[in-house]
Formats: structure tokens, sequence, C-alpha cells
């Protein structure tokens, strides 16, 4: 056989006349009606054996059970196999040459293992298939929309217990039953470890898809599909960096309008790991609270993307879900107009405008002839500069320059800098350029004292460390105690009109932003919601702000 391949009919030729086999090598045979050779009477044991089907039949798994004996696993098994196979099919009796054709038609049919495989991947796209509309079972309008959508971007901006989270496990799941990977991300580890590991592993349970790898301390599994679901967190900068390089068809990030350095963390890391697939991004969450975040700037500008929103009305597994906002409003003494209830419940975006924690008005822009002439109006011995750093752990790195009197209560913000992902350099480099347009300005040429200090944020000691003992910067760390009182401070100069900054610069963009929190109960805290939106240039600004509140103007 391995000289040369026969053709059916010149097999039938060659056959030549043998003894019977040895019955003892052909195994008994069950009487089934499919082995019937007619459709008369049941056939005899001997009949059964007559049969050219039966007999290669037995032939087959008898040569395939001597063969296994031999190397398994190798080559050599399976030309053994076929050798003895066609060996003992010619040595039979007058039922060889049928039988022979039929094994020979089986295994000489051109492209034979092509459609074997077209036939078992057909089999597994209608079990997948399959698998993908029993997920969809039970879900509403909108979430079977999301569940079956394929479209590469997908944004659902919607109000509490709307069914998101429910829409998004579904999402997961169906691409985890066509063998995907799927990760899902909430604001910490633990938030979106309770919110979906058991939801999306209960989804495919009732399928029938079983669990074959578990490891929850990774958030991590592995199904019978060979798909799989991580669960990760976004709390800081290393849970960010530490996803760099990995893979996946589906990256669901849950409370978009509070996850911290969105921009950062879509653009430059999970985008990378959709381009191998060409997989989905899909973004849930309520409404912002402040304005130009990220997630608006998605859901506004990003015209090829699926965007649904909708609110609890449209859950029907919500009790009374068509009257229940009706409670809502009354219970919480609301309003259709609040902001609240409009972005918490509705899903829409609104502004918490009530919430800012400093509310520029017209009183508190200059232009820089406004600060020469106020120059002008002031003992040049009295006028004094100071800066402050905020280090970008988490978003980005800022620093603001102050120009001060110690008679006059006004703070001018005369130079700022904001950059996200930077390293020591260039926060380095950046100061330097600060500290030469103090010295060499035009403006400032009559102020003698051009000598400053930069207090810096003690988040990260040793860069301060080494700006000032490496570069010989004149940086120092700052005082941060009562974080709460050089709010209010701040808060008050901004209202009296006593800070003055340029249009559109960082802190200007930063106060239509910087919002604070709210409590359980919809009160306003003194506590800045970084959730919300995380200032960089506010906190620059504070530090700086530390010798004008102990040496500035006492007409404040």
């Amino acid at each position: 056989m391995r000289g040369h391949r026969e053709t059916p009919d010149q097999l039938t030729a060659v056959v030549p006349t043998a003894p019977k086999p040895d019955k003892r090598h052909i195994p008994k045979l069950q009487n089934t009606e499919r082995d019937r050779p007619t459709r008369g009477a049941h056939p005899t044991k001997g009949e059964h054996r007559k049969g050219p089907a039966m007999v290669s039949v037995a032939l087959m798994r008898q040569g395939f059970l001597d063969a296994a004996g031999r190397k398994r696993g190798t080559k050599a098994t399976y030309l053994a196999y076929y050798d003895h196979l066609f060996d003992a099919a010619m040595g039979t009796s007058s039922a060889a040459p049928a039988a022979m054709r039929i094994i020979a038609d089986v295994l000489l049919t051109p492209n034979l293992m092509v459609e074997v495989e077209k036939a078992a991947q057909r089999d597994r796209l209608q079990r997948t298939d399959l698998l993908c509309y029993t997920i969809s079972q039970g879900a509403f309008d909108i979430q079977r929309q999301v569940i079956e959508s394929t479209s590469t971007r997908i944004y659902c901006m919607a109000g509490r217990r709307a069914g998101k989270t429910e829409a998004a496990a579904r999402k997961l799941a169906r691409t985890i039953a066509r063998g995907g990977r799927g990760a899902y991300i909430g604001k910490t580890w633990t938030v979106a470890m309770d919110r979906v590991w058991n939801l999306v592993r209960e989804v495919l349970d009732r399928t029938g898809v079983l669990v074959t790898d578990s490891r929850r301390t990774d958030g991590y599994c592995r199904f019978a599909t060979g798909g799989e679901l991580w669960i990760f967190g976004n709390a800081n900068s290393e849970d960010r960096e530490r996803r760099r390089g990995e893979k996946y068809d589906l990256i669901v990030i849950d409370e978009a309008q509070s996850q911290q350095a969105l921009t950062y963390f879509i653009d430059s890391v999970l985008e990378p790991m959709l381009l191998d697939s060409g997989g989905t991004l899909m973004l849930i969450g309520t409404g912002p609270r402040v304005r130009g975040t990220y997630w608006e700037v998605l859901w506004s500008k990003d015209d090829q993307a699926l965007r649904l929103n909708w609110d609890l009305r449209a859950n029907p597994y919500i009790k009374n879900h068509e009257t229940v906002l009706e409670e809502i409003l009354r219970d919480k003494a609301l309003t259709l107009n609040s902001p609240l209830f409009q972005r918490e419940y509705l899903g829409q975006i609104a502004y918490d405008d009530d919430a800012l924690v400093c509310r520029l008005t017209e009183s508190n822009y200059y232009t820089w002839a406004d600060l020469i002439a106020w120059i002008t109006t002031q003992p040049k011995i009295d006028l004094h500069f100071t800066g402050g750093i905020d280090y970008g752990m988490a978003d980005a790195d800022a620093i603001e320059i102050l120009l001060y009197s110690t008679h006059k209560p006004e703070q001018w913000v005369v130079w700022e800098y904001k950059q996200r992902g930077n390293g020591v350099t260039e926060i380095v480099e950046a100061v330097k350029r600060g500290l030469q347009f103090v010295q060499t300005d035009r403006v400032f040429a009559e102020i003698p004292d051009k000598d400053f200090f930069f207090y810096a944020d003690e988040s990260d000691l040793k860069i301060t460390l080494e700006m000032n003992t490496v570069y010989g910067l004149p940086v120092v760390g700052a005082f941060k105690a009562d974080k709460e009182a050089q709010i209010q401070l701040l808060q008050d100069d901004v209202r009296r009109g006593l800070l003055k900054i340029l249009k559109g610069g960082p802190i200007d963009e930063e106060a239509l932003r910087t919002v604070f929190a709210r409590n359980d109960r919809d009160e306003l805290t003194r506590e800045i919601d970084s959730e919300a939106y995380h200032p960089d240039a506010m906190d620059a600004l504070r530090y700086a702000r530390q010798p004008v509140v102990i040496f500035g103007g006492q007409t404040r």
C-alpha cells in the first residue's frame, strides 16, 4: 500500500483467493435496525457477517485495535493501521471485494478531511448559534440590541436600575460562548468582582457552558468553549499599566462617568488590546456630573458607535417599572428638572453646577494690560512670586506660578503648565521654563525679587528630593494639612474676584469640572469629588498659595 494507491476498480481486480479469516478476529455485531440488509425478516448472525458493510466495519475495528498496540500516537501507528486494514480486507472471501470497495470509497475520496472538517465546523457553528440565542433569551429589547450588536464601539448611558450591568454580563457571556476573551473593568477590582463575577457565570451555566478553570483571586475564568473572562479594576496607574500587551475580543468599562484617567486608559492601553481581533469596546454608565469629561466627548462625538440611552421604565423586571420614577420624585423631594434626577435616574447629561468648588466670573479674568497696570501701582519691593507643583500619579502633572503683593490681596496666575504622562525629566524642564519666564519676561523687569520656591505635592517625595539635590531646583514639599481650610480660602478669593487668571488656561478649564462630593442624602460635603473629576492644576494652585495665605495682603 505504501508504494502506490489503487483505485477502487483496481483493488477489486487484484483480490486473491484466500482462506477464510479466523472468526475470532471478527467482533460480534449488535443487531440494530440500521444494520439490516433487507426489509425482510430479521436476519441471522450469519447474514450479518456476510454483509459487505458489516464485514468492512468489523475489519476496520479489529485492524485499529491491532495497530493501536504499536507505537501509539506516532506516524507509524497510522501506517500500520492502514496496512493491516487493507491486508485483512483483501484476505476475506466472497464478501471481500465489496467490503474493499466500501473502504476504498471512503478512504480514497478526494478532500475527505476537508469535507469532514467542514461538517464539524458547521456543527460547531450551529451549537454556538444556539448558545448565543439562549443567552439573549430573557433580555428586554434594548438589552438585546446591546447583546447582538456587531458594532466595535457601544456606549450605554442609562439611569440606575435600567439593566446596564445585566446587558454587559450577557454581552460578555456571548463573547465567551464563541470562544473569545472578554474583560470587565470597574472603578476598583472589588467592585467589579461583586458586580459581574457570579452574573456572567450564571448566564453561561444556564446554557450548559461549564467552567474548566477558575481563579477568583485573579478575577479569571476559563470555560468549556475555550472562552475566558477577566475582571480588572482602575483604581490607580498600576492597575492601568499592568494590562499592557494583552489581547481581547470585548472590553467593558463600567461607571464610565467616574473612571480615572479615562482618556489615557482608552487611547494608550485598551484600544491596542482590541486591534488583533477587531474587537469591541463597550462603555456603560450614567450621565456625567461635570463638563468636558471623556465619557461625554465619546458619547457626543463618536457617530460610528452604537449609542443607547434609556431608564428603568424600559426594564420590565423592575416592580411597577412604569410608575416607579414618580415614586422616586416624591420620596426624594425632587423635580423633573433636578440635575440629580435627570442624571441618575433618566441617564441624561445634567451638570451639577451647584456643587462647583470655584465659580469663576468676569472679575476673575485678566489681560496682560490689566496686570501691567496693577504692577505700576505697587511698590516693587512688595511683589513676590510663588509656585506649586502637582505630580500626576493618576492624571496629569501641573505647575502654577503666582505673582502677589504683601500689601494687596490680589493674586495673578502668570504661568501655567499641565501635561499628561510625563517623567521626571519633563517636569524638570517645565520648572526651568517657568523660572526662565519670570526672569526674562519684560512685564516683570522692574520686580527685584524673582527668587521663589515651588511647593510640591508630597505624594512622591523622591521626585521632590531629586529635583532639589540633583537638578538644583528650588522645589520643597508642600504643607498639605487642613485641606478643607485651604479650599475654603481659595473659594473666598475667587468669589471676591481676588484670584486673577487668563482665559482658556488649565485653571479656567478645571474650575468648570471640579465639584464637591454629595452624600447618600444628596447633600453637599466639603470634600472634592475626585471620581467625577480629579483636578491637577487646582491642587498645584492650592500649594502655590501657601505663602500668599501667610504673607499676602492683609486687606483680604
